[in-house]
């Protein structure tokens, strides 16, 4: 067009120069994603994996951090697959590092995905990619809590505990259905087992000073996750008019009440003030008021008898059955604090 007008109609050239470029721009666009998440992500992959074989901690970080990164443009994408599969490669890379005695590696891939998860809340998204992706991610968190409790640092499960507890509210208000509280709901339940068992763990070691080397945290997580439970119960109860939440978040409630009592009796341990908390807990609960009328204790009652039923086949927890009657007794021997109804009603009204 240049040598034709020979210069004669700059503009006209300038304009289609630039629909030129612009033109070039999608296919630019496309050829980097599939740069990033076809090519990019196998490799990550594959040089992570071949790191940790090679017990280079300090590279591995580095790689792992860059997976990362490419999960974060999966979220702001929306690229279901490709997250589902960054998730996957953090888990098998995970228990890689396991096998090394790569405690970093593990504690950092934690961390990821609650980042991971702090993004999706952030990003609201209500489509289905986003939905699923908050699901796979939930599914994973509880595994990776379930697998490495003894080496994830307790600040970092605090964090957890109140990163999920905001997720579970954001569904809620989002109105998604129940099955994604629940499975909250359980995350928290399986969080604070997992406390209670690094507690019985640390105290067959040394005491030092008349206290376990567990440490101070440890003792304070526990309110923190029972009233996470209470409160997405009581925001689920509050604002749908289904009970799935509010019965799973009953049952964790009554289960975390049986551990309690058992941890105890067993080692002498503060769990008595566990034990308290989760009883005001349930009492709130017990109180609740929609259309007129209270939950009450005799509904509470028939989830006690379904979380015994669970248990029973559960034959690693088993011996709690015995704990969940003594929970009951305990539960009606404590007073209701309606103090503290007052200042939680409050929270949840903000």
């Amino acid at each position: 067009m240049m040598l034709e007008t020979t210069f004669q109609f700059p503009m006209l050239v300038l304009v289609l120069t630039f629909v030129c470029i612009l033109s070039l721009y999608p296919f630019l666009h496309n050829l980097n994603d599939k740069l990033v998440y076809d090519v990019g992500v196998g490799k990550l992959h594959k040089e992570i994996s071949s790191l940790i074989d090679s017990n280079d901690e300090y590279f591995a970080k580095i790689k792992a951090n860059s997976l990362f990164i490419i999960g974060k443009k999966c979220i702001k994408d929306n690229r279901q697959d490709t997250f589902d599969s960054i998730i996957y490669i953090f888990d098998i890379s995970a228990k890689k590092a396991e096998k090394q005695n790569m405690v970093e590696i593990i504690e950092r891939i934690g961390r990821y995905y609650s980042n991971f998860l702090i993004l999706l809340k952030e990003d609201d998204s209500t489509t289905t990619n986003g939905i699923e992706m908050i699901m796979s991610l939930l599914e994973i968190i509880d595994s990776h809590v379930d697998k490495y409790s003894e080496t994830i640092k307790c600040d970092d499960l605090i964090q957890l505990t109140s990163f999920l507890k905001e997720a579970g509210m954001s569904m809620v208000n989002a109105g998604l259905d129940d099955r994604y509280m629940n499975r909250i709901v359980r995350t928290l339940r399986n969080i604070f087992f997992r406390i209670q068992k690094k507690r019985e763990y640390g105290i067959n070691r040394k005491v030092i000073n008349g206290k376990s080397e567990i440490g101070f945290m440890e003792e304070q997580l526990e309110p923190d996750i029972v009233d996470s439970i209470r409160e997405l119960a009581t925001i689920s109860y509050n604002r749908t008019e289904e009970l799935s939440a509010l019965n799973t978040s009953v049952k964790a409630l009554w289960e975390i009440g049986a551990k309690s009592c058992q941890v105890y009796e067993n080692y002498g341990l503060s769990s008595s003030y566990a034990s308290y908390e989760v009883a005001q807990q349930l009492k709130r609960i017990e109180y609740l008021k929609r259309n007129g009328t209270i939950v009450g204790i005799s509904y509470l009652d028939g989830l006690l008898k379904k979380s015994k039923d669970t248990i029973k086949y559960n034959l690693c927890e088993q011996e709690l059955n015995a704990y969940l009657d003594k929970f009951r007794l305990y539960y009606d021997s404590v007073e209701y604090d309606t103090r503290k109804v007052e200042v939680k009603v409050v929270t949840i009204k903000l």
